[in-house]
């Protein structure tokens, strides 16, 4: 689904550059003899065409393709653009390419990093202050809070920072409001470790990849298989109403 949306972005993309592309004077209507039309300017027209390289950037780079050799990728956008009839790749097999490109490049990259993070955990759990659930989730407890700990169906209201095991930062509401959500809809390793502390506690969780999401590429930072490694500060826990059976029934 990903790759799809991916690629349909691309598409997207590239229509408007190729319209963009388009050899149109753009001089002031009055000059044009149509009195009332908008005046798209210089100032304009760079502004768009920075913001669609912009926007086409974002979406490469979400979609994780590597090392890719970007002069070929801006020569088939000028023949695109120019409207060369024999491309190198026609437009009807480029999806199935990329596609390709795209399921191999996570196998290999899952594969890598299933084994960087194997390596890191058995490490890491050897280190004072680190604990190990059966599940595999290690924790240090800096803070237990207190009051009772969270409950699946409860609320929590937490601060965090998430970082990769080589310390690259990809995610983290530090110098925002707390992030509010049931601790039973997050990914395995949170709702565990959110069960380890209360009101006030904090803990730092190291989630193993098949507590966390897995073989899927999970943003643009999170490969496949990766361990992810979070600071959390449980900043409130708000008790799920039960409605008692009798009261449900009438």
């Amino acid at each position: 689904m990903k790759t799809i949306k991916v690629l349909s972005a691309l598409a997207v993309s590239a229509i408007l550059i190729a319209s963009c592309g388009e050899k149109k004077s753009a001089q002031p209507a009055a000059e044009n003899g149509q009195p009332g039309l908008p005046v798209i300017t210089k100032a304009e027209m760079d502004s768009v065409s920075y913001a669609i390289g912009t926007t086409l950037g974002f979406m490469i780079k979400e979609a994780n393709f590597g090392d890719i050799d970007m002069k070929k990728v801006q020569k088939a956008m000028n023949e695109v653009i120019a409207g060369k009839e024999k491309l190198t790749v026609d437009q009807l097999k480029a999806g199935p390419i990329i596609q390709n490109y795209l399921r191999k490049r996570s196998e290999i990259v899952a594969a890598e990093n299933l084994e960087k993070g194997r390596k890191f955990l058995e490490e890491n759990k050897t280190k004072d202050s680190v604990k190990v659930t059966e599940s595999g989730l290690q924790y240090i407890i800096r803070n237990e809070g207190t009051g009772p700990k969270p409950a699946d169906i409860d609320t929590v209201e937490v601060m965090y920072k998430g970082v990769l095991i080589d310390g690259t930062e990809f995610d983290t509401n530090i110098g925002q409001a707390p992030a509010k959500f049931p601790v039973g809809g997050v990914i395995a390793g949170w709702k565990e470790g959110l069960k380890l502390v209360g009101k006030g506690g904090k803990i730092k969780l190291i989630i193993p990849a098949e507590l966390a999401y897995g073989a899927q590429q999970a943003s643009a930072k999170i490969a496949p298989n990766s361990v992810l490694i979070f600071d959390v500060e449980v900043v409130n826990v708000t008790p799920a109403k039960v409605v008692p059976e009798n009261s449900a029934k009438k």
